[in-house]
């Protein structure tokens, strides 16, 4: 169209553009992968309405910005959270979009304060390293009014919170090909969304009972329909599909084989469909939405479900624990999956108490949900995370290659790690020595 033309011209033959080249807002923009926490990732298809919903997110929160709102993203663009939420959010509101190709500790407050920061997007794992790091002089001139991300644990939340003055934080829940996304706008600790009671029917996102046993949704004797959970039981996250809907969609992936197996039927009422998220929340009396674990990270032993989530939440309690990869393994003729973690400490191993590890373990968890063995660096990788190889791009864990290795010695030490294992008598963690791994595979060892 004419560079004279005025606005309105212009978005007048814009828009017939696009309608004689067959663009709507069913439209694919572009392809997103998953972040392949638990597995490959998959091709998300997002499509115009999409990305437009994802620049709405702050409206859900009563957020307004400004031309002269500054956005920082530390996070990947390849992702939701950044690519998504963060970039639409910047042409909603038509504000300035900081990037850093880097995630930087160091950096952080310098960034911030440079370039007039006022709102920070985080993942639970930035948020608690930034917490955990030591203060920045310039952290007082800092501007953050909000805070959007996800996982932000309970004991992280108050503290980087009140450390870097944010006057609002936004966690939510979402996907980038789901439709149950949640959002906790009202500050609430440790809620991961809000809806109230009066609007369940109005917007379908529910919690049905999942069997983990049998990797199933519970599903009613005399109906063959899904079960809802009850306020404080643990289940599926679930949204109901509606392709007359835009807003209901589940557009799937490019893998027609992983769209079916994501999607459940005849779920709340004969012939309906819902999206299957594949993580286990909980709710509370008033609608609020609590993180337990993701499906296939739940793990049983000892006749007890064990939630990664909350072995790892107790293990970032110690003040040695810099990173706590939670997860299951198998053990030679027994049943079900012992605890194993992998833990990055922000010291050298040998100057850490793993009798106080041991001690701080047994006060806060049942015992069968004491991690068996850990795995750990030769060398500190560095004081405030994981190695790079065992997180995603978006700093999630890694479990798949972990579950696969065990607590077998070789493989570990070759990726550099030491393997530790419980000893309950001395009420501590030592050094698993061959003889060790072998009276194990023999069912000599008790764990």
């Amino acid at each position: 169209c004419s560079p004279w033309a005025s606005p309105s011209v212009r978005r007048a033959e814009l828009a017939a553009a696009r309608r004689d080249g067959g663009v709507t807002h069913d439209s694919k923009l572009f392809l997103i992968f998953t972040s392949g926490t638990t597995g490959l990732p998959k091709a998300s298809k997002i499509t115009n309405l999409r990305m437009l919903a994802a620049g709405h997110m702050l409206d859900m929160a009563w957020q307004r910005l400004t031309p002269s709102d500054g956005i920082y993203c530390p996070l990947p663009l390849s992702h939701a959270s950044g690519g998504m939420l963060g970039i639409g959010a910047a042409i909603r509101w038509r504000c300035r979009f900081i990037v850093r190709s880097k995630f930087s500790l160091r950096s952080f407050a310098t960034d911030c304060v440079t370039h007039n920061v006022t709102v920070v997007q985080y993942i639970g794992e930035l948020a608690r390293y930034l917490a955990s790091k030591p203060e920045d002089p310039r952290e007082k001139d800092l501007g953050i009014r909000v805070a959007m991300g996800n996982g932000l644990r309970p004991d992280v939340w108050e503290k980087f919170q009140k450390r870097f003055g944010v006057e609002q934080i936004i966690e939510f829940y979402a996907s980038s090909e789901g439709n149950a996304s949640l959002v906790n706008n009202t500050g609430k600790v440790g809620a991961i969304g809000f809806v109230p009671n009066i609007l369940t029917k109005i917007y379908p996102v529910k919690i049905f009972r999942y069997d983990q046993d049998a990797d199933e949704l519970v599903r009613d004797a005399a109906t063959g329909l899904c079960v809802e959970a009850k306020a404080g039981e643990t289940g599926q996250v679930m949204g109901l599909i509606k392709d007359d809907d835009p807003s209901r969609r589940f557009d799937g992936y490019t893998d027609k084989k992983a769209t079916a197996k994501k999607v459940a039927r005849d779920v709340a009422a004969a012939g309906d469909a819902w999206f299957c998220s594949g993580d286990l929340l909980k709710k509370d009396d008033a609608g609020f939405f609590y993180w337990v674990d993701r499906i296939g990270d739940t793990f049983r032993w000892k006749g007890e479900n064990i939630s990664t989530a909350e072995v790892e939440g107790t293990l970032a309690g110690f003040p040695a624990v810099a990173d706590a990869n939670v997860y299951g393994i198998e053990i030679p003729g027994a049943d079900g999956r012992a605890g194993c973690a992998r833990l990055n400490f922000s010291a050298p191993i040998d100057e850490v108490d793993l009798a106080a590890l041991y001690a701080h373990l047994i006060k806060n968890l049942q015992k069968a949900a004491l991690p068996a063995f850990f795995r750990t660096p030769l060398a500190p990788v560095h004081s405030n995370g994981a190695a790079a190889k065992h997180l995603t791009a978006t700093f999630k864990h890694k479990k798949t290659q972990l579950r696969k290795e065990g607590y077998d010695l070789q493989t570990a030490a070759a990726g550099g790690d030491a393997v530790y294992v419980r000893d309950d008598g001395r009420k501590t963690y030592r050094r698993c020595t061959p003889e060790d791994a072998a009276k194990v595979a023999r069912g000599e060892l008790k764990l």
